[in-house]
């Protein structure tokens, strides 16, 4: 039986349940942003923590944890008083807290508010944080990483041809490697592209998938413990993945997964890191 606290929260984003069985959650409730743990062993709610008190409307709460670590990071969209803004906050297990909220943006355009608008990795001290940004006229992607020290702020990330973006999505290995996944067109129809980065430097925005004469949408993106990676996508009707060697650094021809006729539909993805 579970254990019931005083509040009720409103907005629930249900994380992610570690390796101890705890189950971490975000939500909203009047304009404040608050998380809180259910611990399995004890069978409880510990008392939530309050990560944002700015009071106007919260968006696109995203929260993404560790289940080795047990480290977490939630990110919301609220208002500063003038635009919306993407905050972040870093939870660590082994003292138990959260980091006072950080704005990752300071631009005076618009983070999209939108479901889908903000994806989040963590992988032990490593985080990944990508989103969409109005630059006045289109939405583009943009992205941070933290180091474990600090974030590094990686900017525009996308293409740059004039295209909008859209369903930015992330993943982050155990030293820090990420990939950036988001769909955008190439000027004919709407493709998958890939962008990779990490402490040490990044790569430019290309392709990863656009062939066929259909758009291409829902990609998704997962490691596995040895740092390679495996992508999944919708396109046509079907369902294509692509395997990413880290000693090789190149990906893999696209595989049909979907090979019936049939028409598929919200691909999702979980890879077992170890």
């Amino acid at each position: 039986q579970l254990a019931t606290q005083s509040y009720s929260p409103g907005n629930p984003n249900v994380g992610a349940i570690d390796n101890n069985g705890d189950v971490m959650m975000l939500w909203s409730a009047d304009g404040n942003v608050f998380a809180g743990t259910y611990s399995r062993p004890r069978n409880s709610f510990g008392a939530p923590a309050l990560l944002s008190s700015l009071t106007s409307t919260v968006y696109a709460p995203t929260l993404a944890t560790d289940p080795s670590s047990g480290n977490a990071v939630a990110t919301w969209v609220q208002s500063n008083g003038t635009t919306e803004t993407l905050y972040v906050s870093r939870y660590t297990a082994s003292t138990g807290t959260w980091s006072a909220a950080t704005a990752l943006d300071s631009s005076s355009n618009p983070v999209a508010t939108g479901p889908g608008s903000v994806a989040t990795a963590v992988n032990g001290q490593y985080i990944a944080v990508v989103w969409l940004q109005s630059n006045g006229t289109i939405n583009q992607v943009h992205a941070q990483v933290y180091n474990g020290t600090s974030w590094v702020q990686e900017g525009t990330i996308d293409a740059g041809n004039g295209k909008p973006d859209a369903q930015p999505t992330v993943a982050i290995d155990s030293t820090g490697h990420a990939i950036a996944l988001w769909q955008a067109s190439n000027g004919t129809l709407d493709c998958i592209y890939q962008k990779h980065f990490s402490p040490s430097g990044s790569t430019g925005a290309s392709i990863l998938y656009g062939g066929g004469t259909t758009a291409s949408a829902n990609p998704t993106i997962r490691f596995d413990g040895s740092g390679n990676a495996f992508a999944v996508w919708s396109q046509g009707g079907a369902v294509y993945e692509k395997y990413y060697n880290a000693s090789a650094g190149t990906w893999s021809t696209p595989v049909n997964l979907a090979t019936n006729s049939n028409t598929a539909y919200a691909p999702s993805l979980s890879v077992d890191a170890a």
